[in-house]
């Protein structure tokens, strides 16, 4: 028999007194510092097989519950909150892909109509983006846009455009203003 108890190596541990053995602790623990007992890591965090401490999920990357060995991306549409706790759904107007930390505004012009977005449409022409990305909108009638328009023009002098939603290709035609 042995005659003094020695300290387990880091990441491993001895639960009970009296053990003959350490073991490792699983992924999602890491031992204590005294090798006594494995503590689950936190939602956030991430440990590999005996590990000493957990580490925080990469950029991107979740960890939504206790005791998580690995980090996954967050969908396309959806980011990680700064805790890499959980996916954030983008609002709409924004959009994001796979393992994003945030949400980019559509480029004028452009829209993301619906939460979740991946992916931002030119507004076609007739329309104009509206100032938070959210939709298209239809220019009134006496005015025109080309796709992918901020706003609407009106025709040139002695041109009108009677219909709301013209586009500038062929609505101005000669006659005045209403």
């Amino acid at each position: 028999g042995s005659t003094e108890c020695v300290a387990c190596d880091l990441g491993q541990v001895a639960s009970v007194p009296g053990s003959s053995a350490c073991s490792a602790c699983v992924a999602g623990t890491y031992s204590d510092v005294l090798g006594q007992a494995c503590v689950i890591c936190l939602a956030g965090f991430i440990s590999t097989n005996g590990s000493t401490e957990c580490v925080a999920c990469d950029p991107g990357q979740v960890a939504g519950v206790p005791g998580s060995s690995a980090g996954s991306a967050c969908m396309a549409g959806t980011y990680s909150d700064v805790l890499g706790q959980a996916c954030v759904i983008c609002l709409a107007g924004f959009i994001s892909t796979n393992g994003s930390t945030e949400c980019v505004a559509c480029d004028p012009g452009q829209v993301a109509g619906v939460p979740g977005s991946s992916e931002c449409t030119t507004c076609a022409a007739g329309k104009y983006s509206d100032h938070l990305g959210e939709a298209c909108v239809d220019c009134l009638a006496g005015t025109i846009s080309i796709a992918g328009s901020t706003d609407c023009e009106f025709c040139d002098p002695g041109e009108v455009a009677g219909l709301a939603g013209s586009s500038a290709s062929s609505a101005c035609v000669a006659g005045t203003q209403p």
